[in-house]
């Protein structure tokens, strides 16, 4: 039962917590009378949901780990359970907001990512960005003139990771579900900028990140 009542309360925090942050934004915030998986809403009609979580302590480094289950179990009248499909995180929200509870960092994830995984652990990578998407214009910055460094600025990453980007055949990098997840952090801009008509699909993770 306490930790039930545990969980209840964080739950609670998390969801008070993030709209804090979203009215330090200025974003109107509002909570639904009725929970259809849904935990906040914006003026613009953004819908969120809010997964918190403690830090805790592994043989590779602390980190938070929230699980993103597909099913569940309820209980059947004979005693028995049944296993039903929970609906997708894309069904009830446009972005899953991920709060890690003793460092206050924040992930704003687009809610089609958290339908590839059945977890996901973050806080464990380092201070660098992965770099997700194109590389015609990270090439086209160094045909003008940019040195590695100032790439690696650009995109907030390591000058070794943009060397090897610029020296590869690839056109295209295609990171991992988790590790454009794990490139969310911050991304309270993809709130900012929501439209009804022009939902975010994926996360730009080459993009700056608001402060």
């Amino acid at each position: 039962m306490r930790d039930a009542k545990h969980a209840a309360f964080t739950g609670r925090a998390g969801e008070l917590t993030v709209a804090a942050q979203l009215l330090l934004r200025d974003i109107s915030v509002f909570f639904p009378h009725v929970d259809t998986g849904c935990d906040l809403m914006t003026e613009s009609g953004c819908r969120l949901q809010v997964k918190c979580a403690h830090l805790y302590s592994h043989k590779n480094g602390p980190r938070y780990s929230f699980p993103l289950p597909k099913t569940r179990r309820i209980p059947n009248s004979d005693k028995t359970t049944k296993l039903i499909t929970r609906k997708s995180f894309a069904e009830v929200c446009h972005f899953v907001v991920f709060w890690g509870i003793e460092q206050n960092r924040f992930w704003v994830v687009p809610a089609n990512l958290c339908d590839e995984v059945t977890g996901v652990e973050l806080g464990l990578e380092n201070n660098y960005k992965r770099f997700a998407g194109s590389l015609a214009d990270m090439r086209e910055m160094k045909r003008l003139g940019y040195s590695v460094g100032k790439i690696a600025k650009h995109y907030d990453m390591q000058r070794t990771s943009v060397q090897q980007f610029l020296d590869s055949d690839k056109e295209f990098i295609d990171e991992t579900a988790v590790s454009q997840m794990r490139a969310c952090e911050g991304r309270w801009d993809f709130i900012l900028n929501f439209t009804p008509s022009a939902v975010a699909q994926e996360a730009p993770a080459n993009e700056q990140k608001e402060q």
